[in-house]
């Protein structure tokens, strides 16, 4: 007999998909950002400092602190922004990333990209997932997958 933890691992062991990098760098300020509408999936980590995760739908926001990620699985309508206030978030002005600074103690740092899910078992994995996940930094299950984004943030700053 195969345990659910096991089988959940499985699962997620099959996903087979491409990702690609579009954003790295970070916000000060007065912002919001989102890639709603561009019909694919897509994740983003916060590398430094925090942000709000607005999702349509959802009266609560969700404090995304450094460290902390977000998979959205389907193409949402959400946005991630500089305010906890639903509306005050949807009002921001999106601005354009400034260059991602180590030493800066200010703003929000984020490295963010797509993912494509390809064909098959994968595909039906996914449409049995939640919309989006929200991967805490300090959560013990999380730490393969902050590993992984430690490797992506280091060859982003060109240190690898």
């Amino acid at each position: 007999m195969i345990s659910s933890s096991h089988l959940v691992d499985w699962l997620l062991e099959s996903l087979e998909l491409d990702t690609s990098l579009f954003h790295v760098g970070r916000y000060c300020g007065a912002w919001r950002a989102s890639t709603h509408g561009m019909g694919r999936a897509s994740f983003h980590l916060v590398v430094q400092g925090h942000c709000w995760l607005h999702v349509d739908g959802h009266d609560q926001p969700e404090r995304l602190e450094a460290g902390d990620a977000v998979f959205l699985l389907r193409d949402l309508g959400y946005r991630l922004s500089s305010d906890q206030d639903p509306a005050t978030a949807c009002a921001q002005p999106r601005q354009t990333m400034q260059a991602l600074a180590p030493a800066a103690s200010d703003g929000v740092g984020l490295v963010c990209g797509f993912f494509d899910f390809r064909p098959g078992l994968s595909s039906l994995i996914v449409e049995g997932l939640a919309d989006w996940i929200v991967l805490r930094a300090n959560e013990p299950a999380g730490h393969a997958a902050r590993t992984l984004f430690g490797l992506i943030l280091d060859e982003c700053q060109g240190t690898a």
